[in-house]
């Protein structure tokens, strides 16, 4: 009886021989997925011209160079100006802000300083200027252009254009000034507030993100303004 009970003992204790065993080692997690939306590490924001256009997907046709698919990262700013410069997200806008390209080569928009519908004289159509501001009529195409070296003013039927110095920002209670008088010639001043608030032409429907109050020689016209190329 003992002689015929010892295989089985020694089944059973082969079968649990095992327990001693270590588990086996648990996988390595899986490394963190990659964000399309960043951009790449050392990718400066830069002055971006162009349409961005939503539908059927979201791309960037720069005025100068290939179409990109576009990221908006703009605190959802972007979107909701379609409709309000009378444009759809099939026919897209046109945009001037600063973005920065992604490790996949696409435009990551940051920044939205002037929407308005695409068509005749408006976007890519107009020249592409210099300037550090710049400032059009409420509802008038008179215009001023702030660059470094100089303050243009030119009136709304473009026969009177007047140059002033370059002239620096005051900055106070969130409100930018620039003053300056003519050092030739008729004798002229121009005084220019901007203040931080979004902005409409009713002449054209584009969009800014600042009001602009321009006096001229003791006159005072209402304006949009928006952050030119040079910044």
């Amino acid at each position: 009886m003992i002689r015929k009970a010892i295989p089985g003992l020694v089944l059973v204790s082969l079968a649990c021989g095992g327990g001693d065993r270590p588990a086996p080692a648990a996988a390595p997690p899986p490394p963190p997925p990659i964000e399309a939306s960043a951009p790449a590490p050392d990718a400066p924001v830069s002055v971006v011209r162009g349409i961005a256009i939503f539908e059927p997907t979201m791309t960037f046709r720069p005025c100068n160079g290939p179409i990109v698919s576009l990221l908006d990262s703009t605190s959802n700013r972007l979107r909701p100006l379609i409709g309000l410069v009378g444009s759809t997200e099939t026919q897209g806008v046109f945009v001037i802000g600063g973005g920065a390209t992604s490790a996949r080569n696409e435009l990551v928009l940051r920044e939205v300083d002037y929407v308005v519908r695409p068509g005749p004289g408006e976007g890519c159509e107009r020249p592409e200027q210099e300037y550090t501001i710049g400032v059009r009529g409420v509802d008038s195409a008179w215009q001023v252009m702030i660059t470094p070296g100089a303050i243009d003013y030119r009136d709304a039927a473009g026969t009177e254009s007047i140059r002033f110095p370059a002239a620096a920002a005051a900055e106070a209670g969130g409100t930018s000034t620039y003053s300056s008088t003519t050092e030739f010639g008729a004798s002229h001043t121009i005084r220019i507030v901007l203040t931080p608030g979004s902005c409409r032409e009713t002449r054209s429907g584009a969009w800014s993100p600042f009001q602009a109050s321009v006096t001229l020689d003791e006159k005072t016209v209402q304006g949009c303004a928006w952050r030119g190329s040079q910044r």
